[in-house]
């Protein structure tokens, strides 16, 4: 998963884009799992997403981020943990 703001976290109901790049990984077998995600499309092994979280859902300043996919058929799951803040 890449920020494409150059930051390490996302900003409460600030859309940011994202993209999740897949190596040995057929996109059309995976899916992307979490509060405020939007998939704005998969091209060239890379998946395209907006990701805008709104303040006050979550009970931390931290959003969960699920990733199902398929390697050598086998179904695997991974989960990334990444930080919010608030607008300044």
């Amino acid at each position: 998963m890449k920020i494409l703001s150059g930051h390490n976290y996302l900003i409460y109901d600030t859309p940011i884009k994202t993209n999740f790049e897949w190596t040995n990984i057929d996109p059309k077998t995976s899916s992307i799992i979490g509060m405020g995600i939007r998939i704005l499309e998969t091209k060239n092994g890379v998946t395209k997403t907006e990701i805008n979280v709104p303040e006050n859902i979550l009970k931390s300043d931290t959003v969960s981020i699920k990733v199902n996919f398929k390697i050598n058929g086998e179904n695997t799951r991974t989960e990334f943990h990444v930080p919010i803040k608030t607008k300044r």
